[in-house]
């Protein structure tokens, strides 16, 4: 039986272009580390994008933060600013900010709808506490390609609706007693009276109607227009102490937006001494001139007599 000759080995296959396999991967794979990279780059610039309409409603909104209303205008579209003059627009905020006793705002991120943009407002006030809502701007683009914020008048304040104005109606506790330092009232009452008479009075100052020159303070405090204030001695020194925290309520036209009752202050207890107090008036027996105790060890003030705090006197 003749035998069988075994069919002959396969002939090597010939590398591509001459470059084995392996090497030709060890060829590529920098190039193709490079491409991830830049693939992962791309994701994340695209994730970091960030549409135009929320960065200038968030330019807005710091700018707001901060109280910068001389800035505020400079976002808004070219229809609006031909409309709004700067000082119209600053009087807006500035006048909601007064009626509100606006303290601070706090805005949220932007979260962009289209060509809306909505954020979540906080503002904290000094009499109605924090009121929040939500602001709605829509953004239009300008003639420059820029994006601008469509401002209307409800702007100026959270949960305020087109066509409404804000108003408040505040009204004040009873003004907090002065004390000697043993508990006794200086002054106390609508009348601030005391039972050591005209002692009192020579600590105590005077309240009555504001000056002119503090309508801006008491206006951002809330106080109303008719309120006495201190305007001498103690009464001067510790007025916003006592007189209190202003309550009352905040309307949007005709809605409420909070209601807040007031809040008397605290009496203010002082060192003055009455003894010392009458022994120093008896001292000066009516001529003009002042005293001034105080008690070295510490320097207390025990009495001030004379025409202390309300026209020149002595040194001393």
């Amino acid at each position: 039986m003749a035998s069988r000759t075994p069919p002959p080995l396969a002939a090597p296959q010939p590398h591509r272009n001459g470059v084995p396999r392996a090497d030709r991967l060890r060829r590529l794979a920098p190039l193709l580390a490079l491409a991830a990279a830049a693939f992962g780059a791309g994701v994340l610039v695209g994730a970091r994008h960030e549409p135009s309409e929320r960065r200038v409603a968030a330019s807005f909104a710091a700018a707001w933060e901060r109280g910068d209303y001389a800035s505020m205008p400079a976002l808004l579209s070219d229809a609006v600013r031909e409309k709004v003059s700067l000082r119209r627009f600053s009087r807006a905020y500035q006048r909601a900010a007064d009626r509100t006793t606006l303290a601070r705002v706090r805005a949220s991120p932007p979260r962009v709808d289209g060509s809306r943009v909505a954020l979540d407002v906080t503002a904290s006030t000094r009499i109605f506490g924090a009121i929040t809502g939500r602001l709605v701007l829509d953004v239009e683009d300008r003639a420059d390609g820029t994006p601008g914020i469509a401002w209307r008048a409800e702007h100026v304040f959270p949960g305020l609706r087109a066509g409404e104005r804000l108003k408040r109606d505040t009204s004040m506790p009873p003004r907090a007693a002065i004390q000697a330092r043993d508990g006794r009232p200086i002054a106390q009452g609508e009348a601030r009276l005391s039972e050591l008479g005209p002692l009192a009075a020579e600590i105590a100052g005077r309240v009555g109607p504001a000056p002119p020159e503090r309508a801006e303070e008491l206006v951002r405090r809330g106080v109303p227009p008719d309120t006495p204030v201190g305007l001498t001695g103690l009464e001067r020194a510790f007025d916003e102490r006592l007189a209190g925290t202003p309550g009352g309520t905040l309307k949007a036209g005709g809605r409420v937006l909070a209601r807040t009752a007031p809040k008397r202050g605290p009496a203010v207890r002082t060192t003055i001494d009455p003894k010392v107090q009458e022994a120093a008036v008896t001292a000066l027996a009516g001529r003009f001139g002042g005293i001034a105790v105080l008690r070295p060890s510490d320097g207390e003030v025990l009495w001030l007599a004379g025409i202390a705090y309300s026209a020149p006197q002595p040194p001393g």
